[in-house]
């Protein structure tokens, strides 16, 4: 699973030798630490993901947890204060809405900013209990 923060991309999969622990990986090292603080993060040069650390499956969920309970930006991409992080995120927000184009709905008489998007916490209407309407 890719976990993308305003701190971080962290790549976490099933840990094949240590029972009930996942193996998060990233690119930069501070990626894992700033999000694992007391992690013990190794590296393996010769891997896509340099950067790992054997971490406790219920640490990693708690972590998950706390950072969605306290999401408080609207855009995700503004709220990334390295830039050269900022620019890649970018880079994967672009191809993933081309790959979305395809699969989009077409709905009459929409007006698309000049990205072609239509912002859903923008420009849709929500009742009290979040349904569209």
């Amino acid at each position: 699973m890719w976990i993308a923060t305003s701190d971080g991309w962290l790549s976490i999969v099933k840990h094949l030798k240590i029972p009930n622990h996942l193996l998060v990986r990233a690119r930069k090292e501070s990626h894992i630490v700033d999000q694992f603080p007391a992690a013990d993060v190794y590296t393996d040069p010769d891997a896509d993901y340099p950067y790992r650390a054997n971490i406790h499956t219920e640490e990693v969920a708690e972590f998950m947890i706390n950072y969605v309970e306290n999401i408080d930006y609207p855009n995700f991409k503004n709220s990334i204060p390295d830039n050269d992080f900022h620019d890649a995120c970018v880079k994967v927000w672009s191809a993933m809405y081309h790959y979305g184009t395809r699969h989009r709905p077409v709905f009459e008489g929409a007006t698309l900013d000049d990205y072609g998007i239509i912002y859903d916490n923008e420009r849709i209407d929500y009742d009290d209990e979040g349904h569209v309407v």
